[in-house]
């Protein structure tokens, strides 16, 4: 079984879903919750994957739980029983993500991910501005302060990451003399 070629199937449909109804940005808020319950809570995933009698409806309200009792958003409650009824309710973790980026991607979007030592506005908005002018999209950074970095930062976005902390040249200038002694 192909777990990246069935869940992008399956985002892909839940993707044309949301852009006919509308719904996406509530959708897209609520896979991001029940993504992280899904991956943080293995109980939750064993319950919900039981092939047992439990009814579709029982699982709904376990997701509305995972959702700090708020009800599903109409989409989701269309679309996750079909997900249950045909036997892939454990691959929604992976269905929610690709759904995710097929989102992000479909409205010209690109997350970012800043570690620095200290805040630094200036910085954030330098690279937020690289990104824009190298892709054409908008920006959605995401900040984490990380004192062990030393100085420096880590920058990410897609697949292309800039690590330009004080930590992992301190950690390449060891290496490097660990070898050059090692080879001695």
């Amino acid at each position: 079984m192909d777990t990246g070629l069935i869940s992008s199937r399956y985002a892909r449909a839940l993707l044309l879903l949301v852009d006919e109804t509308g719904g996406g940005e509530e959708v897209l808020a609520q896979t991001l919750v029940l993504s992280k319950a899904l991956s943080s809570v293995p109980q939750l995933r064993h319950v919900l994957d039981d092939k047992g009698e439990m009814p579709v409806s029982v699982k709904l309200e376990l997701f509305e739980a995972a959702l700090g009792g708020r009800k599903l958003a109409p989409e989701l409650r269309q679309f996750i029983p079909l997900v249950i009824r045909s036997g892939r309710v454990s691959m929604l973790r992976y269905i929610f993500s690709s759904f995710q980026r097929l989102w992000y991607r479909s409205r010209k979007i690109k997350l970012c991910r800043l570690k620095v030592t200290a805040p630094s506005p200036a910085l954030e908005k330098k690279l937020e501005d690289f990104v824009k002018k190298n892709t054409g999209c908008a920006v959605q950074m995401t900040t984490e302060v990380r004192p062990d970095l030393i100085g420096g930062f880590v920058f990410e976005v897609d697949d292309w990451l800039i690590d330009a902390s004080v930590k992992t040249q301190l950690e390449t200038i060891r290496r490097g003399f660990m070898e050059m002694n090692a080879a001695h």
